[in-house]
């Protein structure tokens, strides 16, 4: 099994793409760049980055008040957040009590909040916050709750705090803010936002047609100078969105399609688009 750079099983994670971000950064001479993932999620990707010290600094955004609470806690909270690793009881009754937490998001300390996604997705199926618990003979609830090596990978990524910027914004208003930044060669932007056909089984912050179309229109009026990659499931949706309209402004996104495997539910692969912009992009072999 591949090593993973976050403590978190996310749904769509990104963390397989670094064998091949690796060549785009290579061939586009990206340096020392500052990493920005509108749409965090588990931040593998984003965590294998700084710890092998592709890029220089990360700013991971999400909108879910969950997972902003979960990236805040570890680098806020270290030493707390490792202390609960330690001493919890992995059952189905401490499953309850995180449940309940989950349900009153808003209010809750950004430390209990945090704590509980982490509980929930180290024991839930595919690491589904609003999804079951893992089960049966062969996978116990703890199978994916080892508390030692988890704690070491959190105080590995803690150690970069002083690299990593968190924050809890929808991420259009994030990409709106880009616009007015100096320096764009600076800076290189991953974009994954929740899956168009999936998204709501996934996702608590699911995306919406018009959402989708919100995010493209975002993208092309304030992003067109900076380096990003955009990836989304296959689908028409999709592609009539951003690439089908030759004569709109989407015109000059370029794409390719590539295999990945996903682990969400059934193991399988699938295609992925991805649209990119100012770059070089090598053939994605998967």
């Amino acid at each position: 099994m591949a090593k993973s750079y976050s403590p978190l099983r996310y749904p769509g994670g990104k963390g397989k793409f670094y064998k091949y971000i690796i060549p785009i950064f290579d061939r586009n001479n990206v340096k020392n760049a500052i990493y920005i993932e509108p749409f965090a999620g588990g931040a593998g990707l984003a965590c294998e980055l700084l710890i092998k010290k592709k890029v220089s600094r990360l700013v991971l955004n999400d909108y879910d008040r969950s997972i902003y609470a979960f990236w805040y806690s570890i680098l806020n909270y270290t030493d707390e957040f490792c202390n609960k690793i330690l001493s919890v009881d992995v059952t189905m009754h401490e499953r309850e009590r995180q449940k309940a937490i989950q349900l009153n998001k808003n209010t809750a300390s950004l430390l209990d909040l945090g704590f509980s996604t982490f509980f929930l997705n180290r024991t839930n199926r595919s690491g589904i916050i609003k999804g079951g618990p893992i089960s049966g003979t062969n996978y116990p609830l703890d199978c994916r709750f080892n508390k030692e090596s988890l704690v070491t990978l959190i105080k590995t990524i803690a150690s970069e705090k002083e690299k990593i910027e968190v924050s809890n914004l929808d991420a259009v208003d994030l990409i709106k803010e880009l616009k007015d930044k100096n320096n764009k060669d600076d800076y290189f932007i991953f974009l994954d936002p929740p899956y168009y056909n999936k998204g709501k089984d996934l996702y608590v912050n699911f995306y919406k047609h018009e959402d989708h179309i919100n995010l493209s229109e975002t993208i092309m009026d304030n992003l067109k100078d900076y380096k990003w990659i955009l990836t989304y499931d296959y689908c028409p949706q999709i592609k009539s969105i951003y690439m089908e309209h030759k004569e709109s402004a989407y015109k000059n996104f370029k794409k390719k399609s590539y295999t990945l495997s996903y682990t969400a539910g059934k193991a399988r692969k699938g295609i992925e688009l991805l649209y990119y912009n100012k770059l070089i992009v090598p053939n994605i072999k998967y």
